[in-house]
């Protein structure tokens, strides 16, 4: 004669909460460790008053999981939280099964609930730090993309794989023109050659790059800017470089300016030499407290000294001895009062 499986001591000592129902749903049995877990005896949750078990949020998802599971005669996992003997109430699973007559209606049900709490917590703990990961990476592109500088990563190779809005935004390009090698096409083509193998090789021999070129924006015209690199390894030894590019272009400007600027100013005092030692007079120029600084090559040619020997003090050498201490004497007054005197 075939046993009831709930009649089984066996069923008590199966570390799983064990219950039977009858084909209309009314719990009928629950082993031991259930019983234990709730800390009540059958005869207060037999019928339908296992329901009260369910946290009052999930009773009726529960409810109606548990009916539309008994009208389809198809078993699935359910999850809900059931209270235990403390009081508190805890995450399980409940899955069950039908026992079938051989005209396919239910005889009786039967299942089981597993404590799924401890799963259940680390599930939530992961998503919470998804959607905090996800809120940092959200915070971390809207920074990059806010920044006024073009932002790029690229990998071993020297390829781009990410570019950010500003840099999207300053070519008028999408992404797919720009990833890849597809910057060079905006490089200006006197530059390339130079760029890559600066690229080229500090990809090969060192942990960052620097160098300057000229880029294309939407508007047609190039723009010089400054290139910035480091290569970065994560801990699992995968290879990056970040890198931004900064507009220099009006210091570059200015650079070039405040350059033309020099050479002009160099040309002009070349000239102004030129012509000082080509007059036909001994020139010269003195400090404000009466030193000799400059003097033109016909006052060299006329004295016969060396240009060591007359600067400073030294042009009272040029002076007959007989005339050194008048002429000292009347430019230290010269010098005092700042007038001359003919």
């Amino acid at each position: 004669m075939e046993r009831e499986p709930e009649t089984d001591p066996i069923i008590d000592l199966i570390p799983a909460m064990v219950w039977s129902a009858t084909s209309e749903g009314m719990l009928d049995f629950a082993n031991q460790h259930f019983l234990e877990f709730i800390g009540a005896p059958l005869e207060e949750i037999s019928g339908v008053g296992f329901y009260k078990l369910f946290h009052p949020d999930d009773m009726s998802h529960l409810a109606s999981e548990w009916h539309d599971i008994m009208a389809s005669k198809h078993a699935r996992e359910v999850v809900g939280r059931l209270r235990r003997a403390d009081g508190q109430y805890r995450w399980c699973t409940l899955r069950q099964k039908p026992r079938l007559d051989t005209e396919g209606n239910v005889v009786r049900w039967y299942g089981v609930v597993l404590d799924i709490e401890d799963r259940k917590q680390a599930e939530n703990a992961l998503k919470e730090t998804k959607t905090a990961l996800a809120a940092s990476e959200e915070n971390l592109s809207l920074i990059i993309n806010s920044l006024p500088v073009l932002v790029w990563s690229a990998r071993p190779d020297g390829s781009a794989d990410f570019v950010n809005k500003s840099w999207l935004d300053y070519a008028g390009r999408p992404a797919d023109q720009i990833l890849e090698w597809g910057f060079l096409d905006l490089y200006h083509p006197d530059d390339i050659p130079g760029m890559v193998d600066i690229w080229k090789r500090d990809l090969e021999h060192s942990d960052h790059t620097v160098l300057k070129g000229r880029i294309r924006g939407a508007d047609g015209n190039y723009r010089w800017f400054y290139f910035s690199g480091r290569k970065l390894v994560d801990a699992n030894g995968v290879v990056r470089w970040f890198g931004v590019n900064i507009d220099i272009e009006d210091l570059q400007r200015a650079e070039n300016a405040l350059r033309e600027s020099e050479a002009a100013l160099r040309e002009s005092e070349h000239k102004l030499n030129l012509i000082i030692n080509t007059i036909p007079a001994m020139a010269w120029s003195c400090t404000s407290d009466g030193r000799l600084e400059y003097f033109n090559r016909n006052l060299i040619d006329y004295v016969g000294l060396p240009s060591e020997e007359i600067v400073g003090f030294g042009f009272y050498r040029m002076f007959h001895p007989d005339d050194v201490e008048p002429m000292r004497m009347a430019w230290d007054d010269i010098v005092a009062s700042k007038k001359v005197v003919l």
